[in-house]
């Protein structure tokens, strides 16, 4: 599938997308197969609606969310379209020293040779994950601001933005936002 939300709409609206394209391969009764979302961007015009660039914290937000989205969608394959610096229309753009780039090379950093526990929550969404002996979350909101009481153990959040860790304090709430954060 081609997943492209509408100029105005950002990973939630992905998913119901998703959500609807499995429902219609289930009333076609079509085989289960791994599915894969072949090309994915965000703000993007459409008829009558206008282009809606999308950069700094939402754009890294948006990209490793997508990501997180079709590991709890259990989607095979993620491509983003495009990769390029003279991208048009497209929301995110995705070259070197962007924020959908460095959302993107964050969230690989964080994932590559570990073990998906599984997510859950809606509006606060936590996604657990091992890697040897340790265990980390990155957690975040779909909408607004929550108070989040980290996993016993939890030193640092981090955001997938790229930027510096800060010190979490022992049995102290975080508040997460639209930005995934891992603890």
């Amino acid at each position: 599938t081609h997943v492209y939300p509408a100029a105005s709409g950002g990973p939630a609206q992905r998913r119901s997308q998703i959500a609807a394209f499995r429902a219609l391969l289930d009333q076609a009764r079509a085989p289960r197969r791994p599915l894969w979302d072949t090309e994915i961007n965000y703000g993007l015009p459409g008829v009558g609606l206008k282009w809606r660039p999308i950069g700094g914290d939402l754009a890294s937000a948006y990209v490793a969310r997508t990501f997180l989205d079709s590991l709890r969608l259990g989607v095979s394959r993620t491509y983003w379209y495009a990769w390029t610096p003279t991208s048009g229309y497209l929301g995110v753009r995705m070259h070197t020293g962007t924020p959908g780039a460095a959302g993107f090379t964050t969230l690989r950093t964080w994932l590559v040779g570990t073990v998906f526990r599984g997510c859950t929550g809606t509006t606060s969404v936590v996604c657990r994950f091992t890697k040897g002996t340790r265990s980390f979350v990155v957690a975040w909101t779909e909408k607004g601001t929550a108070r989040y009481l980290p996993p016993r153990g939890t030193r640092t959040a981090c955001s997938v933005t790229g930027r510096a860790c800060v010190a979490v304090k022992p049995g102290r709430a975080v508040t997460l936002g639209a930005v995934p954060l891992r603890l």
